[in-house]
């Protein structure tokens, strides 16, 4: 039976198993109850205009159109720059899984990337939060077809989100298309999230066989499950070698440690079980392959405290994206604490007037990058397909397919050493899981000895995107317009880079977003000093700390080439604003002891006064103290810090906190605002 509890031993003698036996006997698979799905749209079968809207000329409801001759949506196009999108708002509830999909029939080939369908978030001003899109897109057919995806709402959220469910022609497409019978249901089921957090690559340790894994109930607002009474079960199936067993109890956040003692070097599964000892039952299982290794120092790891050791040594990455690059960037940046560039045309770099050409062109860069000191992150995140990214590298240097180009860059290019770490992802849909998975698992074949990273904005589906890639990248920029004085979408998503146990990789915003508005783009330089505006060096300041306290391990900026001049209206924003950046790098350059130190600093009581605030205490392996405070906003954030008398008194380097004696500070801030104290003993 597959629960059924047994003991055995392995027939390996290096192998250890004394472990005290758990009693799994008489537990059976939960059985889930039946919901009634109800389709939450009003009109799903488009027979009623006043229910879509965004309808005009070319995009209408027409009698006859639809899968049964009744009415549907037509939508014809005949010019690429027109873009019209039909939606309808629906009421969604915080922490809930959603499917939502719809049929579509074409006239002939569309023209261009096909018809699609997606839901918006919008927040209660309207503003853009997140899209989640259906996993297909339809370019030619003559039967109906069915395209679904699916979401998950913030868990955070207080009461009923709005969002919009959109039918659409991509940009540049042209042609016929019809859509019908379409459908937003909750998920009544939605199953558990569980991945293993560390080691990389999959890997298993054979010294000691210890492996840390995140469990999580997806949906789950982190309210409805106690995680402390639940029992993860992990078995361990060796290739020619037995199966080995061990349990242990779920903490707070559903994060568990598993010791399977040493091991003999090979190939194995790992199957984990989730028990509720409450109704004896198994309410969660997973499996996947795992490599039982002894690993050494060499190449690039992250060890189990989340940190980057680059032969053995910790390296705290303080990074910029970019483009290209050239000799004077990489000048610029090398005289600054910066360490670590991640440009996003890796497969094309060459400096202006080199004798190289492709690979050895790459190279020549990869070798000034290693002489200026400075560490790369290689982007293949456009080697995946489509629809996870919409222009894919479909060829390089005469080699044809993603994969094929994969394996080629690193067999010819992953022996330098200042490849720091491979950036497989930026951004892609939740629905795209099985493909990143796929790239991942490719990834940790070809080079064992360094890392893969992938970012995601998308904070409410943060759990599913754990075994994405070794090193889990978040993006959340707070800073959209003039308005923005609060950094929530920060706070939201660094309370799941914590929870979920991952190492974990930020990006600070240092970007105007005034420079990717369409009509600013166009031309309109009065809408960009009107409604945006820069960062300020005390909100990137506040953003980089409230993700040291979440417990980040390197930081890489967006962007330089932001920067640069020629980027926007601004010609003197980077002469102005780069010596900003430098100084809050240097800031997190300063603390590096501290945050790559194993040692754990005292823990800081907050008694909360007005608004949120964050803090943290950081240790080095010295001994001395660094106090790190965030108040999150808008208006103003206050709060009573308390350390033990002990730890001596620390000295605001902001003015935001004030000393009381005796242990206890008082942090004051408006907006997005922060603090770090110095230990002065």
């Amino acid at each position: 039976m597959l629960f059924k509890r047994i003991l055995f031993l392995i027939l390996m003698p290096a192998v250890g198993l004394a472990v005290k036996p758990e009693d799994f006997s008489g537990y059976k698979a939960a059985v889930l109850p039946q919901v009634r799905k109800t389709n939450l749209l009003e009109d799903p079968a488009f027979s009623d205009v006043g229910c879509w809207k965004g309808l005009r000329s070319g995009v209408g409801i027409e009698n006859g159109c639809g899968r049964n001759q009744t009415a549907g949506l037509k939508y014809d196009r005949t010019l690429p720059d027109e873009y019209v999108i039909s939606y309808q708002n629906v009421v969604l509830q915080p922490g809930t899984s959603y499917r939502f999909g719809v049929w579509i029939k074409t006239e002939g080939e569309l023209e261009g990337d096909g018809a699609a369908l997606c839901m918006e978030h919008y927040d209660r001003n309207g503003s853009w939060r997140s899209t989640a899109h259906s996993s297909s897109r339809v370019t030619d057919a003559s039967h109906w077809q069915w395209i679904e995806g699916t979401l998950a709402t913030p868990p955070e959220a207080e009461g009923e989100l709005v969002y919009r469910f959109s039918c659409y022609m991509m940009k540049g497409t042209t042609g016929l298309a019809f859509f019908d019978d379409a459908v937003v249901e909750e998920i009544a089921e939605s199953g558990w999230l569980i991945a293993q957090t560390w080691p990389t690559h999959s890997v298993c340790p054979a010294s000691d066989g210890k492996l840390k894994l995140s469990c999580l109930k997806a949906g789950d607002t982190g309210r409805e499950i106690v995680y402390e009474e639940l029992v993860c079960l992990g078995r361990l199936s060796v290739d020619g070698g037995g199966v080995v067993e061990r349990t242990a109890e779920l903490n707070a956040s559903g994060c568990v440690t598993l010791q399977f003692g040493k091991l003999a070097p090979g190939r194995g599964e790992l199957e984990i079980i989730i028990a509720d000892p409450q109704s004896r039952s198994f309410i969660g299982r997973q499996k996947w392959p795992v490599s039982i290794e002894a690993r050494d120092s060499a190449g690039v790891q992250i060890d189990e405290h989340g940190r980057t050791l680059v032969n053995g040594k910790p390296f705290m990455p303080i990074g910029l994206y970019c483009y290209d690059l050239q000799k004077e960037d990489l000048d610029c940046i090398a005289d600054s604490a910066f360490n670590t560039v991640l440009p996003y045309g890796s497969l094309d770099l060459r400096f202006n007037g080199s004798s190289f050409t492709h690979r050895a062109a790459i190279r020549e860069v990869l070798d000034y990058c290693e002489q200026k000191g400075l560490k790369l992150i290689f982007a293949l995140k456009d080697l995946l397909p489509a629809p996870v990214v919409a222009s894919p590298v479909a060829e390089w240097n005469g080699i044809e397919g993603g994969d094929e180009i994969v394996k080629r860059v690193v067999e010819s290019l992953g022996d330098h050493p200042a490849i720091l770490a491979w950036y497989i992802c930026d951004e892609a849909d939740v629905n795209q899981l099985d493909t990143l998975v796929a790239r991942r698992r490719l990834m940790n074949c070809l080079d064992p000895s360094r890392p893969s990273l992938a970012v995601f904005y998308q904070i409410e589906s943060i759990p599913c995107y754990l075994p994405c890639s070794d090193i889990l990248g978040l993006d959340p920029y707070p800073i959209a317009r003039n308005a923005c004085n609060q950094m929530t979408v920060v706070e939201q998503a660094m309370n799941w880079g914590e929870r979920c146990g991952m190492p974990l990789w930020t990006v600070p915003q240092i970007y105007n977003a005034g420079l990717y508005d369409p009509e600013v783009r166009e031309g309109d330089t009065a809408k960009f000093y009107r409604e945006y505006t820069d960062p300020t060096e005390h909100q990137m300041l506040a953003i980089v700390l409230r993700e040291v306290i979440a417990g980040a391990k390197g930081f890489i900026f967006y962007s330089y080439f932001d920067l640069r001049p020629g980027r926007g209206p601004d010609s003197k924003q980077f002469e102005r604003r780069w010596p900003e950046v430098c100084r809050v790098a240097s800031i997190l350059k300063s603390l590096e002891p501290f945050i790559l130190s194993t040692a754990a600093g005292p823990a800081v009581t907050i008694e909360p006064r007005r608004g949120e605030v964050r803090a943290r205490c950081l240790a080095d392996q010295a001994g001395r103290h660094r106090l790190l405070v965030t108040g999150n906003g808008p208006g103003r954030s206050e709060a009573l810090l308390e350390l033990p008398e002990e730890f001596g008194s620390f000295q605001s380097t902001t003015g935001n906190t004030e000393n009381l004696g005796g242990g206890r500070y008082r942090f004051a801030g408006e907006n997005i605002s922060c603090d770090w104290l110095i230990e002065t003993r």
